[in-house]
């Protein structure tokens, strides 16, 4: 059984993207697409692909942000489980590629499209 996955959008000037989305979905068979723009996924719909979002990404500004209140609720119950699990969570403070990092980081947020706060947890 083998699938091919597109983990993102394609690299390619925006004029070219359908016909190399095209070619790629002849070329793969049945690929799956996830974490995409919606450029890609209009282009997707066209080729006869059902779009669906699972998932929100936001940035939250942590010095700022007050977890106390109803809304936040099950973040502190999550925090408490993890912790009583056993699980911890640290701050890489090593400096290696942080420019390069945070530049990454906003380019890949910079097409995110959120209409609405939101925060899951799978479990």
């Amino acid at each position: 059984m083998k699938h091919h996955f597109a983990l993102g959008d394609p690299v390619v000037h925006p004029a070219e993207r359908p016909a190399y989305i095209k070619r790629f979905v002849e070329a793969a068979g049945d690929p799956w697409f996830v974490q995409i723009g919606a450029d890609t996924a209009r282009v997707l719909a066209g080729l006869g692909y059902r779009i669906n979002r699972l998932g929100i990404d936001t940035r939250l500004h942590l010095p700022a942000h007050n977890f106390s209140g109803k809304r936040n609720e099950t973040v502190r119950y999550s925090e408490r489980w993890l912790s009583k699990n056993g699980f911890s969570f640290e701050e890489d403070r090593r400096n290696i590629f942080l420019d390069e990092i945070a530049r990454l980081s906003e380019n890949w947020r910079g097409e995110r499209i959120v209409k609405r706060w939101e925060m899951g947890f799978l479990n």
